[in-house]
């Protein structure tokens, strides 16, 4: 593997391998370690390795001598990163030509939009609590309501009931009356 496949794979530039190379020379093979002017360097699997956990522990903050120690005791990563796609390379090429200012404008922006994003949704919940409270109460006042249909209901056929009874008495009665009636003496 040549200085620039190694360099894509592991997103950083030629320069940044060859100072690592210069830097970490004791952990890398001879051909990685050649150095002169027009001389391909050339990386191994493990080299490659060696170059990639050099990657991983700097992304993680970690000074030379902690890496120095890990490559020391062979704690090297498993896998190399695969090749960047062509759209990784173009956000790369792209964010490195963002100027910091803007980026922290972005952040803010964002901030304040999450900010935005929390009290609506707080706001939200109050008038879904609120609401659901308003569907209890008429939901209770509705039974209520209900409630009392069914007890002027009750009446209304208890009345009607003994209207008839007392229409029903009052037309037995008039029967009686008629009968007899008809059985006093005519003038």
């Amino acid at each position: 593997m040549k200085t620039t496949e190694i360099a894509k794979r592991l997103g950083v530039s030629t320069n940044t391998i060859r100072n690592w190379c210069k830097e970490y020379a004791t952990f890398l093979s001879a051909d990685a370690k050649v150095s002169g002017s027009g001389t391909v360097r050339h990386f191994s699997d493990r080299d490659a390795l060696i170059l990639a956990t050099i990657s991983d522990l700097r992304n993680k903050g970690l000074p030379h001598e902690q890496i120095s120690k890990a490559l020391a005791e062979n704690r090297l990563v498993e896998t190399l990163p695969g090749a960047a796609t062509p759209e990784e390379e173009h956000v790369r090429r792209n964010l490195a030509l963002v100027p910091l200012a803007q980026l922290q404008r972005a952040l803010d922006q964002m901030q304040v939009l999450q900010g935005e994003i929390e009290r609506l949704t707080h706001e939200r919940d109050r008038a879904l609590a609120a609401r659901e409270a308003d569907t209890q109460k008429y939901t209770e006042r509705i039974a209520d309501l209900n409630r009392e249909l069914g007890r002027a209901r009750g009446l209304l056929i208890g009345s009607s009931v003994a209207f008839a009874l007392l229409a029903l008495s009052f037309l037995v009665l008039i029967g009686v009356i008629v009968t007899l009636w008809r059985y006093l003496p005519q003038p």
